[in-house]
């Protein structure tokens, strides 16, 4: 054999040997690093799968949201219509009840207000009579005397 094959036995045999020692002892933990690597993929995979699989169904919801956008703004407006025809006409049935209240209330008012006039009138014609017949009384000695009388018939009987 020739010398330079044998100069590189040695070496060949310890690099042989330290690499099986090295394998045998690093075979362990490079698994476990290669498969706790595999499985944090596997999850980041399926977790981005699922965010993709989510993404994708609010796009397609909100591509229906949008395909229908026309009609729900027309139902919204037919709707907002519908409720200010409903709110104009209960301000209206309001308002027709609170002038009918308003008028009732004037007539009262003014029924009251005639009955204090009338009380009043009453009461200044009856001191004005009361006037004039004390002034006839004190003017006529004759119709006091008869007044007396007839005063004294009531009060006796």
């Amino acid at each position: 054999m020739d010398s330079s094959v044998i100069d590189l036995a040695a070496p060949t045999v310890n690099f042989i040997i330290f690499s099986s020692i090295l394998y045998w002892a690093l075979k362990g933990p490079v698994k476990n690093h290669f498969a706790s690597y595999e499985d944090h993929i596997s999850r980041t995979y399926k977790k981005a799968q699922d965010k993709k699989k989510e993404a994708h169904e609010r796009w397609v919801e909100y591509e229906e949201k949008i395909k229908n956008l026309p009609e729900e703004v027309s139902e919204i407006l037919a709707q907002t219509e519908k409720n200010v025809a409903q709110i104009e006409s209960q301000h209206q049935r309001e308002t027709q009840k609170k002038v009918a209240k308003f008028q009732e209330d004037s007539k009262m008012r003014l029924k009251a207000h005639e009955a204090s006039l009338v009380e009043e009138l009453n009461r200044q014609l009856l001191e004005s009579v009361v006037q004039k017949t004390k002034s006839s009384l004190h003017k006529d000695s004759s119709l006091r005397s008869k007044a007396r009388q007839k005063l004294v018939k009531e009060t006796l009987a």
